[in-house]
């Protein structure tokens, strides 16, 4: 039934596209009365009828090219997932739950969050400090999905119990890159060539803006004094002494507050003194008046909003190694203590 469809349609076409088959000019010899010219019409119609089939037919069942299910990845933070952009480019979906304007203290367990945990091909985790992102690994099969950041070298050293901000260690990313970089190869090994490239590329750029800022780094003589412990590991990446503060409560500028960070600060050596930047801006400014020291601002987790100026993850480093400079660096005017007096001279 559809060949003899296609077959009528076929010859509407060739009346339409086709010179008139049957005007064949006569030539000298040739009999008309006995039917050669019916019988070339004929002809030309049989060689002419299968080949406009089978080009219709062609043009009308082009395959597409079947669409390949990107690898879905879930990530804590919004610049976590960022790394997972720069790396997998348009072969990944990365998932993330805090970004600007949220607290990790908010980062607990949900059933739209679980569920995102079961469909993940891969899972970045800060481990112990979100032990529920570790439930039901109890096969080979989710323990390969699961990226643990706590278990990194450059990350073993920092305190389960303690709320951190690993990523902010450049070490930590390095081997978050190498680590993600072979799951993503083991999972779409056509692609693996554009991930490692894509990888080469990240891990020369944070290593870039790292050198930029090393000089001030080693040439600071105080220490790191933060009212957010979740920043040490951004100090620690290039050896800096993290000064000792007890907890606060930072949202009430108290006398007993004020006392407390002041002579801290002064223990350590240092004239600058580092929040989050999730600070309101009038408490920041109200912090800087009281203690007479420069507050600086570093960025945990930087944010989706295209304008925002820190919305990957090599804008936030460069941004918070920025402030780490300077703040180190006013450090580094802080007269020493530990000098002797000296008396005028007396003239006989």
């Amino acid at each position: 039934m559809i060949i003899h469809h296609l077959e009528q349609y076929a010859r509407f076409k060739a009346r339409t596209l086709l010179p008139p088959l049957y005007d064949i000019p006569q030539r000298n010899g040739d009999n008309v009365k006995s039917g050669m010219k019916n019988e070339r019409c004929d002809r030309r119609w049989r060689l002419a009828i299968p080949l406009l089939i089978f080009l219709m037919a062609t043009s009308c069942a082009r395959p597409t090219a079947p669409q390949v299910e990107p690898i879905h990845v879930v990530t804590p933070v919004y610049i976590v997932a960022d790394i997972v952009k720069q790396i997998g480019g348009d072969r990944v979906d990365a998932q993330w739950w805090i970004e600007a304007g949220q607290s990790l203290d908010a980062l607990e367990p949900t059933p739209e969050r679980r569920s995102q945990l079961r469909n993940a091909d891969i899972v970045i985790t800060r481990g112990e400090m979100d032990h529920w992102t570790l439930e039901n690994q109890n096969n080979e099969y989710d323990a390969r999905r699961l990226i643990r950041l706590d278990r990194f070298l450059s990350s073993r050293d920092e305190d389960p119990r303690v709320p951190r901000y690993m990523w902010l260690n450049p070490a930590v990313v390095l081997e978050l890159t190498d680590d993600l970089t072979e799951r993503l190869c083991t999972l779409d090994p056509k692609n693996e060539h554009k991930f490692r490239a894509n990888a080469s590329t990240f891990r020369k750029k944070v290593l870039a803006l790292c050198d930029n800022v090393r000089p001030t780094m080693d040439a600071a003589r105080g220490e790191f004094l933060s009212l957010d412990p979740g920043f040490t590991p951004l100090p620690r990446y290039f050896s800096l002494i993290v000064a000792n503060l007890e907890p606060i409560d930072v949202s009430d500028v108290s006398v007993y507050g004020v006392k407390t960070i002041k002579a801290a600060a002064k223990a350590a050596g240092a004239r600058a003194v580092f929040v989050n930047n999730a600070m309101p801006g009038p408490l920041l400014r109200e912090w800087e008046n009281r203690l007479d020291l420069t507050v600086l601002p570093l960025d945990a987790t930087g944010s989706s909003a295209p304008g925002s100026g820190r919305s990957t993850y090599l804008q936030v480093l460069e941004y918070d190694l920025g402030q780490l400079a300077a703040g180190m660096k006013a450090s580094t005017t802080v007269p020493s203590t530990d000098a002797p007096a000296t008396t005028p001279a007396t003239t006989p």
